[in-house]
Formats: structure tokens, C-alpha cells, sequence
């Protein structure tokens, strides 16, 4: 993402991404793979987990 950008903004943005990633990879992983929240904190992405297992008959 840094070494080949086409334009100066992408390389300075890209930085605060690419250190979120270094220091919290395995809770973004969590996020996407299993949505699920370890902190706790994401009361959309468990409403919304909610729902589609509601709709799809789950409990």
C-alpha cells in the first residue's frame, strides 16, 4: 500500500491504516471473519448478526 502508490495523498493516508492493522490485526480479523466484537463495543455489528440469524430461522 505504501511502496507503490500513484499520488502523494495515498501514501501519507496510508499510514494510520497500516498501523491500525500492525497493533489490532487479530481484532479486525474477528470483526470480519467470525463478526463477532472482543471488545464489546460493536453493538451495530451484533444487532445486525441478530437479524440475519433471525432470518435465516436461528436463534
Amino acid at each position: 500500500m505504501q511502496d507503490a502508490p500513484y499520488c502523494d495523498f495515498a501514501r501519507t493516508t496510508s499510514g494510520p491504516v497500516v498501523t491500525i492493522l500492525k497493533h489490532f490485526r487479530a481484532e479486525f480479523e474477528k470483526h470480519i471473519d467470525q463478526r463477532v466484537c472482543p471488545a464489546g463495543e460493536c453493538e451495530a455489528l451484533e444487532k445486525e448478526t441478530e437479524d440475519k440469524e433471525t432470518e435465516a430461522g436461528g436463534e
